[in-house]
């Protein structure tokens, strides 16, 4: 049976639970079971793509996902071949479920290139057809505070802030770091630096985000906020 969970800034929770109407309304709600008949598969933000190579990285998925505009990505989670398995697979949850819906239909389209199968479609990674298909793990639209992305703008005078530096403070924070990529721009007129970071969920890109404010609180020309996602 499948599980529908709303997205949540802070965790994720089961939507097989829900407030009955009926219920009184006290400061710790009531939860009931949910009829699994309600549960829509159209409302289903999550999407699984098997057939990726076995050294698949986060930059060559997102690259992949970004050619067709699909809408801002919650997280991405790449699946190591096991087992008697040679190929990788991903886990992307999008927002809203209308990113996951346009992948499958894209992903069921007429294929590209020499290298099309049968049953597959016009979703290519590294020239090579890929398969998507409705996660398992069913994922409802997102419903936690705004704004929020999987990217991080982080803006601080040149001499106090840059790619490496801010890579070290949250590698020594976070530990491991799932990066899609990094950009470093500025105005040097104004001695300011400019980093985009483009983590692979939203998760990660807000805890960097509290990360950065923490050390860098006393500092008030260092700003921390959430970019736009173009993918």
């Amino acid at each position: 049976m499948s599980r529908f969970t709303p997205l949540d800034a802070s965790t994720f929770i089961p939507f097989d639970t829900f407030i009955s109407p009926a219920s009184p309304q006290p400061s710790s709600p009531v939860l009931e079971p949910l009829d699994p008949e309600l549960i829509q598969p159209d409302d289903n933000c999550a999407v699984l793509i098997t057939k990726l190579p076995a050294d698949i990285k986060y930059p060559e998925v997102f690259s992949a996902l970004a050619e067709f505009r699909l809408g801002a990505i919650f997280s991405a989670r790449i699946l190591p071949p096991a087992r008697q398995f040679r190929t990788a697979a991903a886990e992307v949850i999008f927002f809203e479920p209308a990113g996951a819906q346009t992948l499958i239909r894209v992903a069921a389209a007429t294929g590209r290139g020499e290298n099309r199968r049968p049953g597959f479609g016009a979703f290519l990674v590294r020239g090579e057809n890929v398969h998507v298909r409705p996660s398992r793990r069913v994922v409802g639209p997102y419903i936690g505070p705004l704004p929020a992305s999987r990217v991080l703008v982080v803006e601080g005078p040149e001499g106090m802030m840059n790619v490496q530096r801010l890579r070290a403070l949250l590698e020594f924070k976070l530990g491991r770091l799932d990066t899609v990529s990094t950009r470093q721009d500025g105005d040097a007129s104004q001695g300011v630096v400019v980093v985009t970071w483009e983590f692979a969920g939203y998760k990660q890109a807000e805890t960097a985000r509290r990360v950065v404010r923490g050390a860098f609180r006393k500092q008030r020309k260092v700003r921390a906020r959430f970019g736009t996602d173009y993918a």
